[in-house]
């Protein structure tokens, strides 16, 4: 009995639109992992300099933070099937004009930097609408089927995308390699045209009326909204506060660890991309395993974090000293992503102990704060590690003590035991 219940959740699974949706978002995020490590290689060994690629992949977690505070103003948007599928034509035109800077303009750094964050605009507007979209067709349990099931395929897609591509830039062309990505994209597109979605909302003509006057005036709310939350929710809650200085304090060498560290440790030993692509693909698998400790550790939230956090610095310390060892590096890598997952239910508990009024936008604050370090991190650790690796790895080290310091010492975070 108790099987028959548990593979009947599962069924949803089967039906038509779920098949088209989670087809569609499989194909999107595989299109969009392969663009992402295919433009960040190219900058990185065209133009030969590490900060090129700091400054690129700076500029993007900076400009997604500015859109972590205004995606609520997206939320009412008129027909999601419509911009899901407006977002994909747009970035395979995006993808498209690579090719043309690749090829004409290979050194201009700027104008990588214009593609990628034109593409994070539209993969925002992609996610948004997918997530409302899926809300308003799946609801209750079968909406937390449908979500587990895609959770699940993100990170096995991840895994596989960033280890394929490694091999896969060595061995295709450029063309053949950009090619690919919009095939990929066109075939999310083509799913989602067979999407029988209809849009709950408004009338065209409701619509037509409201359109300009009602997004201008959510805009301003939203943003007077946000401001009124980090200056009475956040920044004067003590818990709160404390929370965003441990996080903030982190993300000045998670930033770096996570996107540019590999290329640092690459360039050493003139790496090809496959080193790239396994060492990111290693990490993702110990997040992946380390999530699986997860539920047995997770009463114990600041034990749990303190463990993971003095795990990953050992992990890392390791990584510099193995940076001539493919395996050994590879290795640590894998286990600083397994113990990095076991400091996530202090995150966890952090969201679930906002009052559900206010979650959207203080989570919209707490991500703006919170990803405004990566940019500076990944500028002062690329340029430390540029002069010597061992100003990086001091660096790296001061700032994961600092952090279990500020831990140890606030009364808010400390002793946190869920009953």
């Amino acid at each position: 009995m108790g099987k028959g219940k548990f593979f009947k959740e599962y069924t949803i699974l089967l039906e038509r639109n779920c098949i088209l949706l989670i087809g569609s978002h499989a194909a999107y995020s595989l299109a969009d992992i392969a663009f992402d490590f295919f433009l960040s290689w190219h900058v990185y060994s065209v133009t030969g300099d590490i900060m090129n690629l700091v400054a690129v992949l700076g500029g993007s977690v900076f400009f997604k933070a500015l859109l972590s505070l205004i995606t609520g103003i997206v939320s009412d948007l008129a027909n999601k099937k419509y911009i899901l599928i407006l977002s994909i034509l747009a970035g395979i035109l995006i993808i498209f004009s690579s090719f043309f800077v690749l090829t004409y303009f290979p050194d201009s750094v700027w104008l990588y930097l214009v593609i990628i964050l034109s593409n994070d605009i539209f993969n925002v507007l992609f996610s948004k609408a997918f997530l409302t979209l899926s809300t308003e067709m799946f609801d209750g349990a079968r909406y937390v089927t449908f979500r587990s099931a895609v959770s699940v395929l993100n990170q096995s897609i991840y895994v596989l995308g960033q280890a394929v591509m490694g091999f896969v830039l060595v061995v295709l062309e450029d063309v053949q390699i950009i090619a690919f990505i919009i095939l990929l994209l066109a075939f999310t597109a083509v799913l989602l045209l067979f999407l029988p979605y209809k849009n709950p909302a408004q009338s065209a003509e409701q619509e037509s009326k409201q359109g300009k006057a009602d997004f201008t005036e959510s805009a301003g709310a939203s943003i007077k909204n946000l401001v009124g939350t980090a200056k009475a929710k956040v920044l004067r809650d003590p818990y709160y506060r404390s929370f965003c200085l441990v996080i903030f304090t982190l993300n000045l060498v998670y930033g770096y660890l996570a996107s540019v560290f590999p290329y640092s440790l690459a360039g050493i030993r003139d790496e090809s991309s496959i080193y790239i692509g396994t060492v990111k693909a290693l990490t993702a698998v110990g997040g992946i395993l380390g999530m699986l400790f997860v539920p047995k550790i997770a009463r114990q939230v600041t034990r749990s974090f303190q463990v993971g956090l003095l795990g990953s610095l050992i992990s890392v310390v390791f990584i510099f000293h193995f940076a001539e060892s493919s395996i050994g590096s590879g290795i640590f890598f894998f286990l600083f992503g397994l113990f990095d997952s076991i400091t996530q239910p202090l995150y966890s508990y952090t969201v679930k102990r906002i009052d559900s009024a206010v979650r959207g936008s203080m989570m919209g604050v707490i991500d703006f704060i919170i990803l405004m370090a990566s940019p500076i991190g990944m500028f002062i650790c690329g340029a430390l590690a540029n002069k010597n690796f061992l100003l990086a790895e001091g660096f790296v080290i001061g700032v994961f003590l600092l952090a279990f310091c500020f831990v140890q010492r606030s009364k808010e975070l400390n002793h946190i035991v869920l009953e």
